[in-house]
């Protein structure tokens, strides 16, 4: 008897945080199920040929190319992990394939009535399943009312113990007083964290050493912001690479910027390793922080403060250090995620 067939469909080319999620459910349920990763001819072909992941990378990214990659594989049940994917499925498998459509992050554009929330809400009439990986906000999605007996909230998959093996394990990186990871996009908003890298620096800070982890539309913006501020010799962009951990196990504070955020499953990788962590407010970071003090910031100017505190006061840094290890064993939940997703594919397959 075969297993049962599951293609995970995403649009991107290249490898973040919804990325990783996928190769997680591969590697752990590849006993039970046979895998295809489907995505945009990209970087990401690199990462997913070392991790042995089975793939198809489509060039054009279309539904002509999608339909050809479904009548090849006959899949069980389609799993897309972003919004554009979800359309797709559901236009591509019709009625004849169960779609899962699971979204990490929550743009702004969810919230209101406009031309992209109508045409995904046109698309879960094909979809038998919505993953969140946050309840909050959940029932101000646009799409709410016609979708609501199909969500399901599941998150992220945190294994601390996991998170500080790979820590141990990856080795180079450098030291850092704050740290930013993340893609230099729109979304993670590099340019405010230079901002305030800017602002630390005037005001009294000379010497803080700040590293930028990440690649995208916005590294040339990046790059010729931190030459006209003068910041050269303060902040160092290392562009994408594959030991993220290394540096962040070696900074002081891990300072996020994001407009929006899904998860925000690099404040879950710092909290494992006890690193204390400065955030913007978003649907991610609420659902992790929502009880926590300290952590959670509007105002550059209060972002400014509170990155002082840690990195001048020692004994506030070591209870941020503490807070953060709290934190993290809360968010515990890897076995219970797998069982979970396992749980909604043998659903989906037995009717």
């Amino acid at each position: 008897m075969r297993k049962k067939r599951v293609l995970h469909l995403l649009k991107s080319e290249i490898y973040s945080g919804a990325e990783n999620v996928v190769c997680e459910i591969i590697r752990n349920l590849s006993d039970q199920y046979d895998f295809l990763y489907v995505a945009s001819e990209g970087p990401i072909r690199k990462v997913l040929t070392r991790e042995h992941i089975p793939f198809i990378l489509l060039r054009p990214y279309n539904l002509m190319t999608l339909r050809m990659v479904i009548d090849r594989f006959h899949p069980d049940v389609i799993h897309a992990h972003d919004f554009t994917a979800s359309v797709y499925a559901a236009l591509a498998a019709g009625r004849t394939v169960p779609v899962i459509s699971q979204l990490h992050y929550d743009p702004p554009w969810v919230y209101h009535k406009n031309v992209k929330t109508l045409t995904y809400s046109v698309a879960l009439k094909n979809i038998q399943r919505l993953y969140l990986v946050t309840p909050v906000h959940m029932k101000k999605l646009a799409f709410y009312p016609v979708c609501r007996d199909k969500i399901r909230v599941i998150g992220n998959p945190v294994s601390t113990e996991e998170i500080r093996e790979r820590a141990a394990e990856q080795e180079g990186g450098e030291p850092s007083d704050v740290l930013f990871i993340g893609r230099l996009e729109e979304q993670k908003d590099p340019l405010r964290f230079i901002r305030i890298i800017d602002h630390l620096k005037r005001s009294g800070q000379f010497h803080i050493q700040a590293i930028m982890l990440g690649d995208g539309n916005l590294k040339r913006e990046c790059a010729l912001e931190i030459h006209k501020r003068g910041l050269s010799g303060n902040i160092a962009m290392k562009g994408f690479v594959n030991n993220p951990l290394a540096y962040l196990k070696k900074t002081k504070v891990l300072c996020m910027t994001s407009k929006f955020e899904g998860f925000g499953l690099v404040c879950i990788e710092a909290a494992s390793l006890s690193i204390p962590v400065v955030t913007t407010k978003t649907s991610g970071t609420l659902n992790i922080y929502h009880a926590a003090d300290q952590i959670l910031f509007d105002q550059d100017e209060e972002i400014e403060n509170r990155i002082t505190e840690l990195l001048q006061n020692k004994d506030e840094w070591s209870r941020a250090s503490r807070q953060s290890q709290e934190i993290s064993e809360k968010m515990e939940n890897y076995h219970k995620y797998f069982r979970r997703i396992d749980r909604g594919y043998q659903e989906l397959t037995a009717r």
